[in-house]
């Protein structure tokens, strides 16, 4: 496993992508935060919005796409996975080179709070707006003073809004969520929520506790919409700080005799780790198969 995470690794690095992704940004309204909030929407090459007329539909124009929704970590913001984790460019080259079907990974804003990390929302005042909050002890702070509203209690808000504007998959099969950090305790936290939903729910370096832990193992196991069941995929380096938090959960999935893949490798709680993981990871999700 440890060499297909390698293999697939050196091979972006190796290979140029060529394609015509694009990126979306939505601002949302949503009630239970009472604030907008912004989601990036990534978009395959061959992604075509709503079609000139139905006489001109077209197989494309008609597909459904798997969707993974991807999760930052407590620092972070709905471009953190593109900024830093270089998503495009890695979703770009495994759709180019077959090795993913083509799909839309959805990262919503998952700060709860009216800051975003020391931007203001619009409408606030100009002196209000300009005095940004600097240093991630003072954003640590800044978002727990002035937090309102929960992001798991708006994810459905969010899951709505992009249904209604893009063309996903409803299948559990074709649904995956993931997070890093503080955004792997909500993934797994939505995911317990909505079981049987997701076919695979990614951990990177997971601050996770046993609140996370599906309630009962038999929901996570082989249903006719899951014929594999639900599936976690667990990423830690040896080096993480947070890295007993990932082993003794994956512990803890199997002593439920729920599945999942633990990848243990190098690395401390870095993007290094999350990049070269996450190329990993998405292909279990979404492998290729030929038309």
């Amino acid at each position: 496993m440890h060499r297909l995470q390698i293999g697939i690794f050196l091979l972006l690095l190796s290979l140029p992508s060529f394609g015509a992704s694009r990126l979306d940004t939505i601002h949302m309204p949503t009630r239970s935060a009472q604030n907008d909030r912004p989601i990036v929407v990534y978009l395959p090459d061959g992604y075509k919005d709503s079609p000139i007329s139905e006489t001109e539909l077209t197989v494309a124009d008609t597909t459904r796409y798997p969707v993974l929704f991807l999760l930052h970590g407590i620092n972070g913001d709905e471009y953190s996975w593109i900024r830093n984790g270089n998503i495009q460019t890695i979703m770009d080259s495994l759709i180019e080179h077959h090795i993913i079907r083509p799909c839309v990974v959805v990262m919503p804003n998952t700060n709860s709070g009216k800051y975003i990390w020391g931007k203001r929302y619009k409408g606030e005042k100009r002196k209000d707006r300009d005095r940004k909050v600097k240093g991630t002890m003072l954003n640590l702070l800044g978002y727990f003073k002035n937090r309102r509203g929960n992001f798991i209690s708006y994810f459905d808000e969010i899951e709505d809004a992009v249904y209604a504007t893009y063309r996903l998959s409803e299948s559990p099969q074709d649904r995956a969520i993931a997070g890093l950090s503080n955004g792997s305790m909500q993934a797994a936290t939505i995911a317990k929520m909505h079981p049987g939903q997701y076919a695979w729910v990614g951990l990177f370096s997971p601050v996770i506790f046993d609140q996370q832990l599906p309630d009962n193992g038999e929901d996570w196991c082989s249903t006719d919409e899951l014929p594999h069941g639900t599936r976690f995929f667990v990423s830690v380096g040896k080096a993480d700080i947070f890295r007993s938090y990932g082993v003794t959960f994956c512990q803890k999935l199997q002593k439920e005799h729920i599945p999942y893949v633990l990848i243990n490798g190098n690395g401390g709680h870095d993007w290094k780790v999350w990049r070269k993981d996450f190329t990993t990871f998405i292909p279990y999700v979404f492998p290729y198969s030929n038309p």
